[in-house]
């Protein structure tokens, strides 16, 4: 009878040790994160619009890599072919998609990331919504055309917000 009950004071004291242990860890990590939404929340206060900090360093990379494969997309469009023309367009907008992720706009995708972006930050917000909408219209309906004229003028378009954004 004595063996039993030193095996079960020895296991209640072993199961109140992991539990403190536990109530203190979680404690501690409450405080982290608790600490860490906070200065997200300070940083989003301080930053009107959603404009981001992007370091230095960080912009002249995304513009050197951005400059690099924009000059690939252009150069797809003197074949006039319109599978080049879709492609040209689906590659452009995964730019502009790179430089709104490189900014830290929320949302897990394009659109969400569009919906976080005011007028003042990107003037041309609502041509962007144009031309990602015949994005979506070219990855989606395998039968949908895009002529040269319309092909060119959503890729001016894809330029200027880059322009906007200051990656080209």
């Amino acid at each position: 009878m004595n063996t039993v009950l030193a095996l079960y004071k020895a296991f209640a004291f072993i199961v109140t040790l992991v539990s403190v242990a536990g109530i203190i860890f979680v404690g501690f990590r409450s405080v982290d994160l608790r600490r860490r939404y906070q200065e997200k929340k300070m940083r989003a206060e301080v930053l009107p619009d959603n404009e981001q900090v992007v370091t230095e360093q960080a912009l002249t990379a995304l513009q050197d890599a951005t400059t690099r494969r924009w000059r690939a997309v252009v150069e797809r469009l003197g074949t006039e072919d319109q599978k080049d023309f879709k492609t040209a367009i689906i590659e452009a907008d995964g730019l502009v998609d790179a430089a709104l992720r490189a900014y830290e706009f929320p949302g897990e995708s394009m659109g969400e990331r569009m919906q976080a972006v005011t007028r003042e930050r990107l003037p041309s917000i609502n041509d962007l919504w144009q031309a990602h909408k015949v994005r979506n219209a070219i990855a989606h309906d395998p039968h949908y055309s895009v002529s040269p004229r319309e092909g060119h003028d959503i890729m001016r378009i894809y330029k200027k917000i880059l322009e906007e954004l200051g990656i080209l």
